[in-house]
């Protein structure tokens, strides 16, 4: 049996994280109503206060609008930056 010729494979993401402005992720469904009085926000509230991000959002870019991302997951890591007043995500 005969290997098959190795393919390289094209990455679909950067393999450094970047800083992001909170305002420049965007979303493409609103937040569940009540879920920031979720036992599960209030601990990831908790988390990011009291170490910062431990995972990275993951976001992609726009195709709507130049600039802005679109959070693919991190959602309510997100939310908790926002309320805590962070400027910036990685």
């Amino acid at each position: 049996m005969s290997k098959a010729p190795a393919q390289s494979i094209r990455i679909g993401f950067e393999r450094d994280c970047v800083e992001i402005p909170l305002d420049k992720i965007g979303f493409p469904v609103p937040l569940p109503f009540g879920i920031k009085d979720s036992v599960a926000y209030r601990q990831i509230r908790s988390s990011v206060e009291a170490i910062g991000l431990v995972e990275p959002i993951v976001v992609a870019l726009s195709r709507d609008q130049v600039g802005t991302f679109i959070a693919l997951d991190g959602r309510m890591r997100v939310e908790c930056l926002r309320d805590l007043q962070a400027k910036c995500a990685l």
